[in-house]
């Protein structure tokens, strides 16, 4: 038997918003529609990064909580795909369609009839089967890994992806798994080992009259425990009544990173760490809550409790279907709000005290027009804003910005469509910009010469992402090489319009740049490509016409 992709439960990053379906995770659904053609298609699904290009950028917001976090519960994935098959069966094999850039796939879960995660593959342990309609690298190909044999059926299966390794972004247009249509096995479940029991009390083990590890100071216990992960501080809790009382300090649980432990979080868990957290500075639940693993009660039960407390809260595509209606309000002392993905439904006035906010990105998420510039007039030292694929209702956004955040380091408005023809004035009043994204994000014509003036009051960009946007003339590229001499990644993918002497001035001024991204440039010839590779090996430049 086999089957391709019925659905897609939830996908954790898009190249688009999810109002249309142009390179957006729905394409992976039903049989490959492009295989083996290589190429962008709009009706496959195209990841929106790749590189290490994310993590140079002045946006990049570095990890915490994970210092005791084991290299292999923390590999190196950044997007994620839950797709259903529709049928629930014992699988046996997998195909991926890769049609750009193969290899982003890093690992493979299955979620069972017994409501477990199992890991049917895994890049670092296991390996690919050959497959005869493999192509050469660098194109097409089917991706078939050699899955682990596992003692439960399911037609649920989250991919996730790497790709740092890339040198530029992936392409999938479909999935495929086989099975036997009967299988005549007895399905079983194993004893998959959860550090999350099935009551949320603690008991204690007895005492021993042998010399132990419980006749040492409490400050030397609370240090050994200092260096260990969340699975192994539970695993401690059980050892006995003097290990449980010092696994309670709530010193151990000041900054907290459920990330990589996403598919054993769940109400029980969070109930667990709601009674130890007092005093948490910094929570990441991120990817978690998962097919109503955590529910948005659970998440206002918590931060009602140590909401206040809270100056770092990432909620990336965490999972509730109906949004939230408490977040701005439950956390006054927030510094940093990540919830890409997220739909916010809080009513946020302007006598709020959610005022001290430096980062803030709800890329992919929507919440209501009022709700959004009430947040940007009350944080006027935002230093970082992600709108990316945000869902908005129409107010001026730009003229917003342009008033009270002058503070801005990054502004990312990619494919918001957001701007009008008179926004980029407002936009140059935030001269301390290093990353401007600006991909797709115009609904109208810009005026000749704003976008150059807001380039010129920006003279620190280091990533300027004009992708898409419309009108970009060559006499802007001179005003980035001539202003602009510290940038280091440019993206001109679209622009039409622009010619190799302009692009030729960016390199003759911009000597830190370092990524040049011309895919689609129609009006640059191969002649001044080879010379630009010949001349400035140092910078990786992104030539193709699809």
């Amino acid at each position: 038997m086999q089957q391709y992709a019925w659905q897609v439960i939830y996908a954790s990053s898009q190249y688009g918003p999810s109002t249309t379906i142009s390179y957006n995770a729905i394409n992976v659904t039903g049989q490959p529609k492009n295989y083996p053609v290589y190429g962008e298609h709009s009706d496959s699904y195209l990841l929106p990064s790749y590189g290490n290009w994310r993590k140079l950028a002045p946006s990049y917001a570095p990890e915490f909580g994970l210092h005791t976090v084991s290299a292999v519960d923390n590999p190196p994935v950044d997007d994620f795909i839950v797709v259903d098959f529709g049928t629930i069966v014992c699988p046996m094999g997998l195909e991926v369609y890769e049609t750009m850039n193969p290899g982003s796939i890093y690992r493979i879960w299955a979620y069972t009839e017994f409501s477990k995660w199992v890991v049917l593959w895994d890049k670092r342990f296991d390996r690919i089967l050959a497959d005869i309609r493999n192509h050469p690298p660098g194109l097409t190909r089917v991706f078939v890994p050699d899955i682990r044999a596992i003692e439960a059926r399911t037609c649920v299966l989250r991919f996730e992806f790497c790709t740092l390794d890339l040198d530029y972004i992936p392409g999938i247009d479909g999935m495929l798994v086989r099975s036997l249509l009967d299988d005549p096995r007895d399905f079983r479940p194993r004893e998959y080992t959860k550090f999350v029991r099935a009551s949320g009390d603690d008991s204690d083990s007895d005492e021993c009259d042998e010399p132990s590890l419980n006749v040492l100071p409490y400050e030397m216990i609370f240090k050994i425990c200092s260096f260990l992960d969340l699975k192994s501080l539970r695993s401690a809790s059980m050892v006995s009544s003097t290990f449980n009382n010092v696994v309670r300090d709530t010193r151990l649980y000041r900054v907290l990173n459920m990330r990589p432990y996403w598919m054993n979080m769940d109400s029980q868990l969070l109930a667990w760490l709601k009674g130890r957290c007092t005093g948490i500075r910094k929570l990441d639940l991120s990817w978690c809550g998962l097919l109503n693993s955590i529910t948005a009660r659970d998440l206002q039960s918590f931060l009602q409790q140590h909401g206040c407390t809270l100056t770092h809260l990432r909620l990336n595509s965490v999972a509730f279907p109906d949004g939230t209606n408490f977040l701005l309000s439950l956390c006054p002392n927030l510094t940093e709000l990540c919830v890409q993905n997220m739909e916010l439904r809080d009513v946020f006035p302007l006598d709020s005290k959610l005022t001290k906010l430096t980062r803030l990105d709800i890329s992919g998420g929507s919440m209501s027009a009022a709700a959004l510039e009430n947040l940007l007039k009350l944080n006027t030292s935002l230093q970082h804003l992600n709108l990316s694929c945000f869902k908005y209702e129409t107010f001026q956004i730009a003229d917003t910005i342009g008033r009270y955040n002058r503070e801005l380091i990054s502004l990312n408005l990619f494919k918001t469509r957001a701007l009008s023809a008179v926004d980029l004035v407002p936009l140059a009043k935030c001269t301390k910009l290093q990353e401007l994204n600006l991909g797709y994000a115009n609904h109208e014509e810009v005026r000749e010469g704003d976008l150059s003036r807001l380039l010129k009051a920006c003279p620190g960009l280091r990533k300027l992402v004009l992708a898409g946007f419309r009108d970009v003339l060559n006499n802007d590229l001179l005003t980035v090489a001539q202003h602009c001499r510290g940038l280091e990644y440019l993206d001109l993918m679209g622009c039409l319009t622009v010619s190799g002497v302009s692009v030729n001035a960016i390199f003759m001024g911009c000597p830190e740049l370092r990524l040049l991204e011309l895919h689609h440039c129609n009006q640059i010839s191969h002649s001044w490509l080879a010379e630009w590779r010949r001349l400035y090996m140092d910078v990786d430049i992104k030539y193709q016409l699809f």
